[in-house]
């Protein structure tokens, strides 16, 4: 195996069972509670396989890294992905991913989402002079 940075989903997992410890909500729940709050209307999660509606609109994407991972041993002659090349990923069910990439976003989402991240670390819920619908558009706002 390398050494130094390798990426891992372990952050993402602890972060999901934050945020449904903390609102008493699914981690589907929870996000799409957030994603209608701040207008996010096309970006979607899923536990599951996405409905027929959410894929129609998901361009294909076609896995293609033969690439050994660098987890595997070496030698490697043949990548554990392998059987996944050619196939068109986006009919995948992500479930197994959880808080760590079953988000579908609408072009604009991750920088709307972004803004939103940014804005709640910089801003309490009871900033001065401001008003709930007047902050949501400050954040909404996506250049």
């Amino acid at each position: 195996m390398n050494a130094g940075w390798f990426y891992s989903n372990t952050n993402n997992i602890l972060a999901a069972l934050i945020i449904e410890k903390a609102s008493g909500l699914s981690l589907k729940g929870a996000f799409e509670k957030e994603f209608k709050r701040i207008g996010l209307h096309d970006t979607f999660y899923s536990a599951g396989r996405y409905p027929d509606a959410v894929l129609a609109r998901v361009p294909a994407g076609l896995y293609k890294n033969a690439a050994c991972l660098s987890y595997q041993p070496a030698p490697c002659e043949r990548s554990t992905l392998a059987p996944l090349i050619g196939k068109d990923m986006r009919l995948q069910n992500l479930s197994w991913a959880g808080g760590t990439g079953a988000i579908v976003f609408q072009p604009a989402g991750p920088c709307q989402v972004g803004a939103c991240l940014v804005w709640r670390a910089s801003h309490s819920a009871t900033a001065a002079g401001r008003d709930e619908e007047a902050r949501l558009a400050e954040y909404r706002r996506c250049g």
